[in-house]
């Protein structure tokens, strides 16, 4: 696999790749891939010999390792991407200069961030997570904010990366790499050389680091997927180390390359470390989206062979852990109103997942007691409901007449009107409220206005034609009928007091003052100077005439056509002064 460009394309004959193949239960060595001269005897072993900078394979082992063992951290932690400083005040940046904001530790090291990766390590403190390391045989001498992002002064090889990360996979129980089990000696005796087993972190923390390093290689933001083998379960970490700004300088090194690409990775059976770069560091892997990728091809090959055949079960949940329903973005849990493209289904330590639910898509509750009830006299629909004291709630109103829609009116109050409805339509109105982003369910009421009077082709009667009598009508049916013989009109200059309470409509018009009800009908001028009155034109038909005013005078004017109003004749004297105008009923 290294010493042809058949299985894997290198770019020339300097690359170089060192692997380590181990038994991920075991420790034993299974392979070795040391150089790509292996015929050269005694030749340079880039497995076991050659220490360069991890890059990012280091973030399980130093970062989130470490946030899920003494932090008790779900696989849904939220961290933010932002722009960033070590304690020092040194900025330093993500591989693509750009910050995505809050996410998920899964998707945080499934994308290969390094802020939210510093941010762990500084969560948990140097020296408990260089203690975490050496446990997994990590050789630290000391520490700094910067081995968060692989920036280890003395660098590691690829056996160390594979031991480590074959923990991961071994339910958290390290066994260093050997190739020795046991050598008999000459008398027979069996001196048993193979490493002691060690439980060098809790078995969540295995289990959570292995599924959000399942997402590096599965899941389609993963910066691992060239490793991917069809069918495997496999977890894995990519890695990649930077040049100096002297020695880009000093190099020429442009933009995007790099002297370093690791991948390790490992499945139930196997782990395996691959570092690939050159020897000299003045050779540089170019950002042309193949050679910082060979050593995720050289992992995917080697995988895919030594697993053909042979059963490869998935990692198994252990009972410290359980499985978390987490909307996206929070590291809340989903309510039942959480859409389902917003729901992650993510881990937590038994006994620390969250309690708390998200009610960023909660409904809110429905208006109560909706009503429209439409006002003739104002010609509107009055929309009104109920809605309890919570705060910053508004509601939005549609309306549809006879079903087709209109603009939809947001208010704050609790009622609207609708005015100059259109007769004979059928109105309705549906309400719901909302908050920032939570609704609630619509509540819906119609209401059908009153259709306008048809026209039946005979003119409206005036005031008074519809038979009905006023309730100071006194008049018995005699009255009436002698009311109604003379229609016509009397002019007299009496002042007679009469009390009519006619509602005619007849036209009669006399000139006699006729008082109030409650007056004695005395009048001022004798009946004897009233002049004749001409005679009237026909009044309407009307109802309940006045009453005659009692006089001397002799002035024909009549009481009340029109609105029956007014008594007629006038003076003080006894002679009548009734005129023939009528203002009788029908």
């Amino acid at each position: 696999m290294l010493n042809g460009n058949e299985i894997v394309e290198f770019p020339n004959e300097e690359f170089q790749a060192g692997i380590t193949l181990l038994d991920t239960k075991t420790g034993e060595i299974r392979a070795l891939g040391g150089n790509r001269n292996s015929d050269v005897e005694f030749g340079f072993n880039y497995a076991t010999s050659h220490t360069r900078q991890p890059g990012s394979t280091i973030k399980p082992i130093l970062d989130y390792g470490p946030a899920i063992e003494y932090e008790r951290w779900g696989t849904y932690h939220t961290l933010d991407d932002k722009p960033y400083a070590y304690s020092n005040g040194t900025e330093f940046n993500n591989w693509d200069g750009r910050h995505m904001g809050p996410m998920s530790m899964r998707e945080a090291l499934a994308r290969s961030r390094n802020v939210p990766a510093v941010m762990a390590l500084q969560e948990v403190g140097l020296e408990k997570a260089k203690d975490f390391a050496v446990n997994l045989g990590i050789p630290l001498e000391d520490i700094q904010e910067s081995y968060a992002i692989g920036g280890l002064k003395n660098g590691v090889t690829s056996m160390q990366m594979a031991g480590a990360y074959s923990a991961f996979g071994n339910n958290g129980i390290y066994n260093a790499p050997h190739t020795v089990k046991s050598v008999e000696l000459r008398d027979g005796t069996k001196l048993d050389l193979t490493p002691e087993s060690k439980a060098v972190m809790k078995d969540y923390t295995a289990f959570m680091i292995t599924d959000m390093l399942k997402s590096v290689v599965k899941d389609s933001y993963g910066t691992g997927q060239q490793a991917n083998v069809q069918g495997l379960p496999i977890a894995g970490k990519t890695g990649t180390t930077n040049y100096s700004s002297d020695e880009i300088s000093k190099y020429n090194v442009p933009d995007g390359a790099v002297p370093d690409a690791w991948f390790a990775g490992y499945t139930t059976n196997y782990t395996a470390a691959v570092w690939t770069g050159y020897k000299d560091r003045k050779n540089y892997l170019p950002s042309n989206g193949r050679d910082q990728k060979i050593a995720q091809n050289l992992f995917k090959n080697l995988m895919a062979h030594v697993s053909e055949g042979k059963e490869t079960p998935d990692f198994k949940m252990p009972k410290s852990v359980e499985v978390v329903k987490i909307e996206k973005g929070t590291s809340k849990l989903a309510s039942a109103y959480t859409p389902s493209d917003q729901i992650l289904t993510e881990y937590a330590v038994k006994g620390e997942a969250p309690t708390q639910v998200s009610k960023k898509y909660d409904k809110l509750d429905a208006p109560q007691g909706l009503s429209a009830v439409f006002d003739p006299e104002a010609n509107e629909v009055v929309v009104g409901w109920e809605y309890g004291s919570e705060e910053g709630v508004q509601f939005e109103v549609n309306a549809s007449v006879d079903g087709s829609g209109q603009q939809p009116t947001v208010t704050a109050e609790k009622g609207l009107r609708f005015t100059a409805p259109s007769p004979g339509s059928t109105y309705t109105f549906s309400v719901t409220a909302f908050r920032d982003d939570m609704r609630s369910d619509p509540a819906s009421v119609s209401v059908t206005i009153p259709g306008a009077p048809e026209d039946d082709g005979q003119e409206e009667p005036e005031d008074g034609e519809d038979g009905s009598q006023d309730d100071d009508a006194n008049q018995n049916d005699e009255e009436n009928e002698e009311d109604n013989q003379n229609p016509g009109n009397g002019n007299g200059n009496g002042n007679g007091n009469g009390n009519g309470n006619g509602n005619g409509n007849g036209n009669g018009n006399g000139n006699g003052n006729g008082g109030n009800e409650e007056d004695d009908g005395e009048g001022d001028d004798s009946g004897s100077e009233g002049e004749s009155g001409s005679g009237g034109e026909s009044g309407q038909t009307g109802q309940n005439g006045g009453q005659s005013g009692s006089g001397s005078g002799t002035g024909s004017g009549s009481g009340g056509s029109g609105t029956g109003s007014g008594g007629s004749g006038s003076g003080s004297g006894s002679g009548s002064g009734s005129g023939s105008g009528s203002d009788g009923s029908n």
